[in-house]
């Protein structure tokens, strides 16, 4: 019996070392995992924390986390409030044709949303739903989708998209978009806010003005936003050209608010109306909105140029 009891007890201890081996490489493996997210955290957070606070510094998101995290596609959604329309501010592996789809309604995303929460679609079904988004050769590319909504005063007013994460990311984006994102969107929205969105005309509305008052002789000056938009996108080649114009188009019909009476957009100019034309100095106009500029465009380094010409309408 005793040797039979002995015989029971080392089976025991053996059984016993034999689940602690077996555990052990799935403990390692979720420790490893843990690390591996809470440095990419602290990571982002830093990289985060590290960025301007001007209203560009929300198109460096993307890149923050293009940096720190596996994904094929991604996508910055801004609201542009005069038309309610959410349009891409940044992009990273999205062709040009959803780009194009992807500036839809604000309802059309708040639909998608659970209760205004961030969404992870991974199910055939729930895909269907973003179909209309994308392009057929990027929709046929996607395994998975997270959407990321943030409010400011209650509006709904940006969305980050990314295509094809680790679900176990989720839990680590949540927290990363909620206590350090959030503020960065937000800031952006209540500067933008201040300004008045109801300036700008269409080309065809200031030739009708001109017309109206061809004995005045009006005169247009043209403010290029070619180079700088250039200059923007050579430094940070995720950000779109539509949400630098939509920006400058807001902040410069602002700025010359008090000197000019009317404004119209034309692709990358701002064609502006002065009241009193002839007392107009290019040179010192650029300088000053150079100076301005960078109030709100922060990340910009170096010199930047603005192109200011006199011409005949």
């Amino acid at each position: 019996m005793g040797l039979l009891n002995r015989s029971n007890t080392l089976q025991t201890k053996s059984k016993g070392l034999l689940k602690k081996m077996l555990r052990s490489p799935l403990k390692n493996s979720i420790l490893k995992k843990t690390e591996h997210i809470e440095n990419i955290s602290g990571n982002a957070r830093n990289s985060i924390n590290n960025l301007n606070d001007g209203i560009d510094s929300s198109f460096y998101l993307l890149n923050i986390l293009s940096n720190n995290i596996n994904f094929d596609k991604g996508c910055i959604l801004f609201l542009l409030e005069q038309n309610q329309l959410f349009v891409p501010g940044a992009r990273i592996n999205i062709n040009n044709q959803t780009l194009k789809s992807l500036k839809q309604s604000h309802t059309k995303y708040l639909n998608l949303l659970d209760n205004r929460k961030s969404v992870f679609i991974s199910d055939k079904k729930g895909l269907n739903k973003v179909k209309l988004f994308f392009s057929r050769s990027d929709f046929n590319k996607i395994n998975n989708l997270l959407l990321y909504p943030f409010f400011a005063e209650n509006k709904f007013v940006a969305l980050i998209l990314l295509c094809n994460i680790n679900y176990e990311y989720r839990g680590f984006l949540n927290t990363l978009f909620k206590n350090y994102t959030e503020e960065i969107i937000n800031n952006r929205y209540s500067i933008l806010n201040k300004f008045d969105k109801n300036l700008i005309l269409s080309e065809n509305e200031l030739n009708l003005i001109i017309s109206k008052n061809a004995s005045l002789k009006p005169n247009i000056t043209s403010l290029s936003f070619e180079n700088i938009m250039k200059d923007i996108s050579a430094r940070n080649k995720l950000i779109t050209s539509n949400i630098i114009k939509q920006d400058f188009y807001l902040l410069f019909s602002n700025f010359f608010k008090k000197s000019a009476g009317t404004f119209a957009s034309q692709d990358r100019y701002l064609n502006i109306l002065f009241n009193n034309f002839d007392e107009i100095d290019c040179k010192l106009i650029s300088h000053q909105a150079n100076i301005f500029l960078r109030n709100y465009y922060k990340e910009i380094s170096g010199s930047i140029y603005l192109e200011i010409n006199k011409k005949n309408p």
